[in-house]
């Protein structure tokens, strides 16, 4: 089971729809992955700047921006710790 806590001022539908533009985000990236091109996707900007500098509709939502391009070098695949496992068990 997992819980999700919706965002201040947002209902759960809200929440569900902001996931679903996540993942077409994620399946982009992956896409790009595939066909040997490097993304990047930025979720920190200025919505609004961003809608008058490209012309978009003030009805629509910015849900990110994805950067699409012939990567510069090799992927560095950072160092990480082992997983740990651990019983996930309630004892009352």
């Amino acid at each position: 089971m997992s819980w999700v806590k919706t965002l201040p001022g947002r209902s759960w539908k809200e929440h569900i729809i902001r996931l679903e533009k996540n993942y077409g985000i994620q399946g982009t990236c992956g896409k790009a992955a595939d066909l040997g091109l490097g993304s990047l996707w930025f979720t920190f900007f200025d919505p609004d700047g961003v809608k008058q500098l490209l012309s978009i509709s003030k009805e629509l939502e910015v849900a990110g921006a994805v950067l699409v391009s012939t990567p510069a070098g090799e992927a560095k695949v950072p160092s990480r710790k082992p997983p740990r496992m651990h019983e996930n068990i309630f004892h009352p």
